[in-house]
């Protein structure tokens, strides 16, 4: 299961850069909300969430983003904080609505 709704993208404008602007229904465990959003070709990003390290209090705004690959895999995953690689943390089960 994936966390962004790609058919549910809704395009309200297009910026200079050629994304297109908008929102889209995100669902992380039970709860499913419209947030703000952008998709450019295969490729779809989501806002108005945040993520927090295990050990930490801080909040951090994240972003999810989803690209369909070459095969037609789905590719998902969670940018917040500090940009590391730890296979031990898996930023996807630590991200939230407030």
């Amino acid at each position: 299961m994936t966390i962004i709704d790609a058919a549910t993208f809704e395009l309200t404008e297009v910026s200079p850069e050629g994304y297109e602007i908008g929102t889209v229904e995100v669902t992380l465990g039970a709860t499913t909300r419209r947030v703000p959003g952008w998709r450019r070709g295969r490729t779809v990003g989501a806002h108005g969430m945040f993520g927090r390290y295990k050990s930490g209090t801080k909040l951090w705004p994240a972003q999810v983003i989803q690209r369909v690959i070459a095969n037609g895999e789905i590719d998902e995953w969670a940018n917040f904080g500090r940009d590391d690689h730890n296979p031990r943390f898996n930023k996807m089960n630590n991200i939230f609505f407030v």
